[in-house]
Parts: C-alpha cells; sequence; structure tokens
C-alpha cells in the first residue's frame, strides 16, 4: 500500500486557517494564471474542475470574472454528518444487527468518510492482531512526507503498515499516536465503522461484512464558515468532499478491489433533482465495475428546511414565511424555480419593511440594508444556475434580526409555476428557525437524491414505521430516490475507546446496507457468481429483496421499495 503521493508544498493553502478553498469550473492553464498572484494556489482535480485556495484577503467569488481560464465558481456547498446520536449502552429496545447468510465480506473494501476512525478499537483488528484498515487519510494533519503514487494534494496518509506499528506500540506500553497521530474526536466515523463491518469475539460483537478491509477519510472541517454561521459542529465544504470521493475512484482504478463508499454526509444545497457537481461526479463513478455509493436520505424530515408552491399566472404571487430564532445571527436561503419558469423576489423584515421588487435579471446581484432593523441582506439570482438550468436565488442574512421574514414571490414566466425553498440543515440552522408551514417531502439532503447511489431511509423496528427524521422524496417525483428503508433506531455499535453504544439517526441505516453491499460484492466478484455488479446492479438486488407492509403502495416517497431483507436479497438472486 505504498502508493499515495502527498504534496507538502500545498497544506499550508488547505489546512492553514487564513486560507478559504473554491470548487472552480475552469478552462485553459488556470494555475499559470491564477498562481502569478501571490496567496493563490490551485490543484487541479481533472480536466474540467479545480481546487482552488486564496487567503483570505482574496475574495474569488467577487474577482472570478477577471480570469480568462474560470467559467464559474460555485458557491459553497456546506456538508454536515446525517448525524448518529450515540448513547451509553442500556438494555431496553435495543437493535443488534447481524447477518443471516454466511458470507463476511472478505475481499471487498468499506470506506468509510467523515471524522475519521478509533483504530486502536478492538471490532478493527483481525484474529491475528493486524489492522484491518488499509489505510486513513486524514485530511487535518500536515503532510507527513510519505511519497506514493496516488495524488493526495495536503493531509496525511497512514497505510496498514503504519497502523500496524502503532498498534505494536500500543501493545508494548508506548504513545501510539506517535506512528498515527489520527484520532477520532467525534465518534461518528468510528460507530458506523462498527456497523458496516466490526468484529470482537470477545463482547460476542458483529457487524455485517466482518471481514472486510477499511479505507478511512477524516475530512478537514470548514472552520471560516463555523466562524461565520457562529455553530460548533462539523462542517465540510463542497472542494474537500469532492477530492475524497475522487481519491476513493482513483484507488478503485489501481487495485480493483470491489469498494463500497459509506458516504453519511448531506447538504440541503442544490435542487434536489440529483444533478448537481457532486452528483454529476458521482454518476461517473457509478458505472464503474465493483464500486459503489451508499448514503442515508438525511435527518432533515422533521426540522422545517423545506417549503414549496406554485404559482399559477404570470404576475401571481406567493408567500413563504420563515420564522427566525435568536440564535441565528447569519443565514443563507435556497429559492429554486423550476425551468423554464422565471420568478422575481422580495423580502419583508419582521417590522414590514420590503426591499421591493428585485428584478430577475441574470447573474444579478443586489444588497440590500433595512432601515428599521440592523440586519443587511444579499440576493443573488443565477439564471440559468450552471448545473441544471433551473432559476437559482440566493437570499444570504447578515446579522439577522429574530422574528417572520417573508419571501414573496412574482411570476414573471409561468409555465407550470413550481417552487422549492430550502434552509441548511439543522445544526447551520438554529433554534427554532424554520419555515411555516414546512413541507416535509423532498426533505433527502443532497447527493442522496441522485439515482446513481444507493440511498436508504430509517425505520424503527419496533414499531415498524417511518422515523419522523428520515428524509422524503418528493411527492411528485420519487420513482427511484429512496431505494430502501434500514433500522435506524437504537442499534448497538462501538464507540471510540472499545465502548459499547447505542446509536440512531440515517446515517445508521446507510452503514447496515453498505455493510449488506459489501456482501454482494463478496457474492459476485470476489466468489464469482457475477463479476460484473456495478452500482445499479445492486440497487436492482437491494430494490427486489425488500419486505413490504401491507396496506403500503411501493415504491413510495418514505420506505422506496420497501424494508431491507437480507436473506430475501440472496434469495431472489438464485
Amino acid at each position: 500500500m505504498e502508493n499515495i503521493n502527498v504534496n507538502k508544498v500545498s497544506d499550508k493553502y488547505f489546512i492553514d486557517k487564513n486560507y478559504r478553498q473554491y470548487m472552480v469550473l475552469y478552462k485553459g492553464d488556470i494555475k499559470s494564471e491564477l498562481e502569478s498572484i501571490e496567496g493563490i494556489y490551485v490543484y487541479l482535480i481533472d480536466n474540467r474542475y479545480a481546487l482552488v485556495s486564496a487567503i483570505n484577503t482574496i475574495d474569488l467569488d467577487l474577482i472570478y470574472t477577471k480570469f480568462n481560464s474560470i467559467i464559474n465558481v460555485f458557491y459553497p456547498e456546506l456538508f454536515t454528518l446525517q448525524d448518529i446520536k450515540l448513547m451509553p449502552e442500556y438494555k431496553e429496545n435495543i437493535i443488534r444487527i447481524e447477518s443471516p447468510i454466511e458470507l463476511s465480506g472478505e475481499g471487498t473494501v468499506v470506506t468509510i468518510i467523515g471524522t475519521g476512525i478509533d483504530y486502536l478499537s478492538n471490532v478493527f483488528i483481525d484474529e491475528n492482531g493486524k489492522s484491518r484498515i488499509e489505510f486513513i487519510w486524514d485530511q487535518t494533519i500536515p503532510s507527513n512526507g510519505k511519497k506514493q503514487e496516488i495524488e493526495v494534494p495536503y493531509g496525511s496518509v497512514y497505510t496498514n503498515e503504519m497502523i500496524n506499528n502503532a498498534l505494536d506500540s500500543f501493545k508494548n506500553g508506548g504513545n501510539p499516536y506517535e506512528i498515527v497521530p489520527s484520532k477520532d474526536l467525534d465518534g461518528h466515523g468510528t460507530g458506523l465503522a462498527a456497523i458496516v463491518g466490526g468484529e470482537d469475539k470477545k463482547i460476542n460483537f458483529t457487524g455485517i461484512a466482518n471481514k472486510c478491509k477499511f479505507i478511512v477519510i477524516k475530512l478537514r472541517e470548514a472552520e471560516q464558515f463555523k466562524i461565520e454561521y457562529g455553530i460548533d459542529i462539523p462542517i465540510y465544504n463542497l472542494p474537500t468532499v469532492y477530492i475524497a470521493l475522487k481519491f476513493i475512484y482513483d484507488y478503485k482504478l489501481i487495485y480493483n478491489k470491489p469498494i463500497v463508499v459509506l458516504f453519511p454526509l448531506g447538504t440541503n444545497s442544490g435542487n434536489h433533482k440529483g444533478n448537481g457537481v457532486l452528483e454529476e461526479f458521482i454518476e461517473s463513478i457509478a458505472i464503474s465495475i465493483g464500486i459503489v455509493i451508499v448514503s442515508g436520505t438525511g435527518n432533515e424530515g422533521a426540522n422545517g428546511g423545506h417549503a414549496s408552491g406554485i404559482i399559477n399566472e404570470v404576475g401571481g404571487k406567493k408567500v413563504i414565511q420563515l420564522d427566525v430564532d435568536e440564535k441565528q445571527k447569519f443565514l443563507s436561503v435556497e429559492i429554486w424555480v423550476d425551468l423554464p419558469n422565471f420568478m422575481t423576489l422580495e423580502v419583508i423584515s419582521p417590522s414590514g419593511e420590503s426591499t421591493g421588487l428585485i428584478p430577475s435579471l441574470k447573474n444579478y446581484s443586489s444588497i440590500y440594508k433595512y432601515v428599521l432593523e440592523d440586519t443587511k441582506i444579499e440576493i443573488m439570482y443565477f439564471i440559468p444556475e450552471i448545473t441544471s438550468g433551473d432559476e437559482l436565488i440566493r437570499v444570504v442574512f447578515y446579522d439577522l434580526i429574530p422574528g417572520i421574514w417573508q419571501f414573496r414571490l412574482t411570476g414573471d414566466l409561468i409555465m407550470d409555476g413550481t417552487f422549492d425553498a430550502w434552509l441548511p440543515q439543522k445544526g447551520i440552522t438554529l433554534g427554532n428557525t424554520r419555515f411555516s408551514p414546512f413541507d416535509p417531502y423532498n426533505t433527502i439532503t443532497n447527493p442522496a437524491n441522485s439515482r446513481y447511489l444507493i440511498t436508504v431511509a430509517a425505520y424503527n423496528e419496533r414499531n415498524n414505521n417511518i422515523v419522523n427524521f428520515s428524509g422524503v422524496a418528493s411527492l411528485t417525483d420519487y420513482i427511484d430516490r429512496v431505494d430502501v428503508a434500514a433500522a435506524g433506531v437504537n442499534v448497538l455499535t462501538i464507540a471510540p475507546n472499545n465502548k459499547i453504544a447505542i446509536v440512531s439517526g440515517t446515517a445508521v441505516s446507510a452503514a447496515i446496507v453498505a455493510g449488506v453491499c459489501a456482501l454482494l460484492f463478496e457474492w459476485g466478484i470476489v466468489k464469482g457468481n457475477n463479476p460484473y455488479l456495478f452500482g445499479q446492479t445492486l440497487k436492482s438486488y437491494l430494490d427486489r429483496g425488500t419486505y413490504e407492509r401491507k396496506g403500503d403502495i411501493y415504491p413510495n416517497p418514505q420506505w422506496g421499495y420497501g424494508i431491507l431483507d437480507i436473506a430475501a436479497i440472496f434469495r431472489n438472486m438464485m
């Protein structure tokens, strides 16, 4: 596993808090053009996209049109963990996840993206005392200088050999973190990895694919946005997430091992139709044999972050009401108008002061300062938005005051007149900030709206009901959005330091299905029963191997094709 190339020079541009990262669509020699300016570094992802890091005194959003090589700078998409509630063990209503078939995931690799992993945990060590973790890429630790084959723009990579050396040091009373300093301080990644494929026979704990190997990517947090929103939860920017997926794909191309990617993150940015920048890349990955990406629907189902409506005629008006909590001082709201409709916006404050009608001009931006409040807003029109063709209206609030705000939309060009609005995910929205009324449909976080990954809802095994936090597909476009529902409440796992824990959330459900996908790859590719398995094939197997509640119509926006039934999946393949 000596195949990862770390660029030590670029570390400061991606780890230093004085720099901000941008995802850029480019043409020509962007590297030479931008790096002629001090304080800018360019990392070429491929021949279309680049990652640009610029010192905070340079706002690339404002000056990018001055560069011939930049086609577009993408507005930050902020990802949060599909959070799991990590609780101490208790004895009632615990769900123990075990596979009913004699497969173990041997010969497969599962990638865990997020907060890292406790590599010292017994559940990731095999019967010979060796780590089952192929490597850890910790984006938060400056380069350890290892020169290998797959390019990594920043951070440190720790190979299986280094992890085993750290384990040996730990067994002999030494400090393992002098060799591999990466830690999972949150517990999110460790808990999910244990469900996917952990095993500790001494405490009778077994995950789904208990012989799989692991790749772990600990993402760098977007510290500047945490400061901007005044929050202290882990959040990640689009460039960080994108290069993590690209790294995994490069690994797949070189080593050609069947690989399952657990993607337990999501964002409310985007039009939720599965056609954003990240979704486009996922689609290009998904056509390859032996790789699949699994994500939960997100935990936004009951958080009040989505509103929708229809304007029936030109000149018609609709109002979206936003209740703002006193804790919320900064906020970005996205309003998406379906192609080919056009709408204009005015924003009305709690005191009744209006911006007036802001014209819907191509790529137009307007700043308004309220007289009676301290709030300033920026209204940006993207017509058409570059990845979808829809109209995007982005409203950014500064020094936001609490109360009832109104977005008044007016129809300029109306065909079907449909529109949607999304707030950022809970944790970025604070207190009781929400739309009123809100629409619980179309609350799946991106990129899980893509039809090219496996999307998993969460249900409660104890009462056979979908849980209210589980994201729900659009009422009018739900076919193949949600694949299956899996247990997502009170599931047994292992937290850091070998502690038993109980977890809930759609990330838990996704981890269960990720483990099942490893079993499918073992059956098909490793054992030779179907060596051409790829993402869409696995989706088909999962969708056909489900349990359906009586009285329900399937597929549907909540459950997809039904409840995961591992035995039925393999029984239906025979």
